[in-house]
Order: structure tokens, then C-alpha cells, then sequence
């Protein structure tokens, strides 16, 4: 278990209830770039376990998650997603009004200019879905963020399942969370075009895709 002191963290992004902290100091013996996430309202060893669930269904998740003493109390330390070649950011913290954290701040100033891998990330969406249904697991789509390249405003996006403390899992409710789980990863692709792409007529045909899409 890594012990962290607080003058080896900066704090780049919040959100209701937790705060998101650079940590300055590489990881031993990995030498990763990491986060830590202090959460008011959620244990970590809840995000861990659902990690553990989620490794199972073959989604994309962060590189480790693990528990972690800062000054002597459990926090959540995790893959840094906001790096000087990747930018991953939470629409739905842009919803909620948190537009000055870091990540969030970087791409509402550096919109991509289209999407070319729009295609396979509904397919991709769609998969979120489909590989939790059977687990009764239940999504929310403030778990899932989005990945352009650094400086590249024609990035293909990727995704990552992060905020999972929120994931709620419910054993009787095995094969009836699709539904529910495809509007949440609609909802979570829809506010990214809204938000993090530019150009009003982009934004209409990358919105007409998500209508239109076999979900």
C-alpha cells in the first residue's frame, strides 16, 4: 500500500463529495504517473471491488486502481489520465458546472473539430452494455470518460470507465440493465459531442449518428 503525504499532491479536478490530486512523485517501482481521488462520500475499497467486477467484462478501464493512506486515511489512487499525451475528460462534470478542473478546462479550450472514429466508438458504447449485461451491473454515465491525444483537434476518442465507485450491482437484476445501461452511455456520448466538439454543423451530424445508431 503506498503512503502519500500531502505536500506530494496538487490538486487538478473535483467534483460533488471528492477532489482529484496530481501526485508528484512516480510511482515505485513502475515509475506510472499517478491521481489520487479523496472522496467525502465513498470508501476506495468500493471502486476496487468494482474494478474487480468490471475486469470481467472486457471493458476499458483505468491501468491500476488501489487503496492507498493519505496522512493515515484510505483514498483512491489510480492511472493519471491527464497527461502531457492524453487528455480524458467527464462530461458530466462539465454538466454539473465544474468547468476549471484541469482536464475539463483543457479540451473546452481545444474542441476537436470532428470525430473520425465515430463509428466504432458507438459500436464501442454499445459494447458497454452489452458485456455488463448478465452481471447485474448497473451504469451510470458519470463512470464513463473520454480520451483525445494532446494538441490533436482530429484525435480519435477512446474511452475509459473511471468514476465506478458510483457503479451499482445488484445480483437479482441479472439481464434487465441493458436498457437502462444504453442510455447511460448515450447520454455520456451525447454531452461529449455537446460539449467538447466545435462547429454547429459537426455537432448536428455527430448527434445524428447517436440518434440514428442501431442501439
Amino acid at each position: 500500500m503506498e503512503y502519500i503525504e500531502l505536500k506530494d499532491l496538487v490538486q487538478i479536478a473535483e467534483g460533488p463529495g471528492s477532489k482529484i490530486y496530481k501526485y508528484t512523485k512516480p510511482l515505485e517501482p513502475s515509475g506510472l504517473p499517478a491521481v489520487v481521488k479523496i472522496s467525502s462520500d465513498s470508501l476506495p475499497k468500493k471502486a476496487v471491488e468494482h474494478l474487480d467486477l468490471l475486469k470481467h467484462c472486457g471493458l476499458m478501464l483505468p491501468a491500476f486502481m488501489e487503496v492507498c493512506l493519505v496522512e493515515g486515511k484510505p483514498a483512491l489512487l489510480m492511472e493519471d489520465l491527464f497527461t502531457d499525451e492524453m487528455v480524458y475528460v467527464s462530461p458530466n462534470s462539465v454538466r454539473n458546472g465544474f468547468f476549471d478542473n484541469a482536464p475539463e478546462a483543457y479540451l473546452l479550450h481545444n474542441k476537436l473539430n470532428d470525430i473520425a472514429n465515430m463509428d466504432s466508438l458507438l459500436w464501442q458504447m454499445r459494447d458497454i452494455a452489452n458485456c455488463t449485461n448478465g452481471k447485474g451491473i448497473g451504469l451510470d454515465m458519470d463512470m464513463i470518460s473520454f480520451g483525445v491525444q494532446r494538441g490533436n483537434k482530429y484525435s480519435d476518442v477512446y474511452y475509459k470507465l473511471v468514476d465506478i465507485e458510483v457503479m451499482q450491482h445488484d445480483d437479482s437484476m441479472l439481464y434487465q440493465l441493458r436498457e437502462a445501461n444504453l442510455i447511460s452511455a448515450q447520454e455520456a456520448i451525447y454531452l461529449f459531442v455537446k460539449y467538447f466538439v466545435e462547429g454547429d454543423e459537426v455537432k448536428k451530424r455527430l448527434m445524428e449518428q447517436i440518434k440514428s445508431f442501431d442501439w
